[in-house]
């Protein structure tokens, strides 16, 4: 197991104690969840709210095993919360490429859920992952919400609007579908992590892919990061 290198200790990691090592883990795992260690990714990766699929092709690692991580781990030394919400009883977590199944089996001793899916479904799966942290927590900093459940409750609209703009924009761009039901699965996944604090942060991983499209493809989601830069909400200089 190779320590992702967070600074603030991963719950994810040998070094502190992780709760998927050493009971199921026996062999080579890296996990990037920062952007601060994700050049450093090799034969499988395991990856969470971010866009890496032009990083992954200049390392010619698209076809390599995926993880998307509908995990939450509120604080060090607890156990991690489940993607497990009233819309997706079956959970929202899901892996793909050869070692997907094994990866699934290893969580399940563990009592966490995994899907296994294919290439094709694990696309619109990422980009809904991507979509909920670029939405939630960009609305929560624009409204100086405590957490994305507040988003989520006191700007319901907002939310809707936004994601219902990036679902559109993506399927443009990437030419893929979404199954019906985007919102009401982000705002259900949303209730089960509703503490999550807010904050606009690893832009160039996350809210940069839907900035790059354009104002005319994401008005709603542009203008409203450029708001927020122009209030000192966030701490980065937008391109």
């Amino acid at each position: 197991m190779r320590c992702c290198g967070c600074s603030k200790g991963c719950r994810l990691c040998r070094c502190t104690g992780c709760w998927l090592y050493p009971r199921v883990l026996h062999s080579y795992l890296l996990l990037c969840h920062s952007s601060q260690t994700i050049n450093d990714a090799t034969t499988k990766l395991l990856h969470n709210n971010q866009s890496l699929d032009n990083f992954l092709a200049s390392k010619d690692l698209l076809s390599n095993t995926q993880a998307l991580l509908y995990l939450s781990v509120t604080a060090k030394g607890v156990d991690p919360v489940d993607g497990i919400t009233t819309v997706n009883p079956e959970g929202l977590t899901a892996a793909t490429g050869v070692h997907a199944q094994a990866f699934a089996d290893r969580l399940a001793t563990l009592g966490l859920k995994c899907n296994v899916v294919s290439a094709e479904d694990y696309r619109p799966a990422m980009f809904e992952k991507l979509i909920w942290i670029s939405t939630y927590m960009l609305v929560g900093t624009a409204k100086n919400c405590k957490s994305v459940g507040q988003a989520g409750s006191d700007h319901k609209h907002l939310v809707e609007n936004i994601i219902s703009e990036l679902v559109a924009a993506v399927s443009a761009k990437e030419g893929i579908a979404f199954q019906e039901g985007t919102i009401e699965r982000l705002a259900a996944y949303t209730d089960v992590v509703t503490d999550f604090p807010c904050g606009v942060k690893e832009f160039e991983w996350r809210n940069k892919y839907f900035y790059d499209l354009g104002d005319e493809a994401c008005p709603l989601h542009n203008g409203l990061l450029r708001e927020c830069a122009e209030e000192g909400k966030i701490g980065f200089e937008l391109p």
